[in-house]
C-alpha cells in the first residue's frame, strides 16, 4: 500500500511536466543527451526519437528523477 501511495505521488508530481513536452529539443545524437531541470525537484533526460541502433545505443525513452525529502526516485 505504501509503494502504491508513493507511485501515486510520483505520478502527480510528473503531471506538470506534460505541458513542457512540446518545447523539448529531441537529441539527434547520444552526445546531446543531458539532464534537464523541469521543476525544483524534477529532472529528466529526454531520449532520442528513433528505433534502437548503434548510434543511440537503445536510449529511446525518457528517464527522470524526483528528489524528495526521503531520497531520490
Amino acid at each position: 500500500m505504501k509503494q502504491l501511495f508513493k507511485a501515486g505521488i510520483l505520478f502527480l508530481l510528473m503531471l506538470p511536466i506534460a505541458g513542457y513536452a512540446h518545447n523539448i529539443k529531441i537529441p539527434k545524437d547520444i552526445k546531446e543527451l543531458k539532464l534537464t531541470k523541469m521543476t525544483e525537484n524534477v529532472y529528466v533526460v529526454h531520449g532520442m526519437q528513433s528505433m534502437p541502433n548503434k548510434i543511440n545505443k537503445g536510449f529511446i525513452s525518457n528517464s527522470g528523477i524526483v528528489i524528495s525529502k526521503e531520497g531520490v526516485v
